[in-house]
């Protein structure tokens, strides 16, 4: 009996020993997927409404950008650098396009402005025109009339992007869980 007892004593030991291993590189390989890889975000305003709610937990894949380049429609997480904020938006235009803002409507490349004397102070005062430059985007929230967004404070360097939102892992808001949202794909 006494040998039997000795011996759980030594696998107790052990086996903690293994347990507290195998926890801290769990911690270790959590912290670098999270830091090179992927992040969560929880979306806290109604700015990017229909697409994501207030509530919706969504995956950043920081990774994406580092093998595929930035694509209209996107939705993209990033950092704004004058605001100090990390915010969620789709890319509505990239370097080259032109963009303007007409009676609460947003264009790219589709418009033909032959007539040069529309060009004038008044007209430009009353709509927007953009032509984004090389390495910025033009970022917009799906919600046009409450968005804050590059029709309000410009375009934004594509370093600024943190990464892409896949999908929504969970969603929860002040009336309850939200299932019916959870694991939608937002590629």
């Amino acid at each position: 009996m006494q040998a039997i007892n000795s011996s759980f004593k030594g696998n107790r030991k052990y086996y903690w020993l293994q347990f507290t291993i195998a926890f801290f590189v769990l911690i270790i390989l959590i912290t670098f997927i999270k830091v090179f890889y992927l992040g969560f975000y929880r979306v806290g305003s109604s700015s990017m409404l229909p697409t994501l709610q207030i509530g919706d937990m969504v995956l950043v894949d920081k990774h994406y950008y580092k093998q595929n380049g930035l694509n209209k429609g996107d939705i993209v997480f990033f950092h704004q650098n004058n605001t100090n904020k990390d915010l969620v938006k789709r890319i509505f235009a990239i370097e080259g396009d032109t963009v303007l803002y007409l009676n609460d409507n947003l264009f790219v490349n589709n418009l033909d402005f032959t007539n040069k004397d529309e060009f004038n102070e008044k007209w430009l005062s009353k709509y927007k025109k953009v032509i984004v430059e090389k390495g910025k985007i033009f970022l917009v929230g799906d919600n046009l009339n409450i968005s804050s967004d590059s029709r309000d404070w410009g375009t934004i360097e594509e370093s600024e992007i943190l990464g892409k939102i896949s999908f929504i892992y969970f969603s929860k808001d002040s009336n309850g869980f939200h299932f019916d949202r959870i694991g939608n794909n937002l590629y």
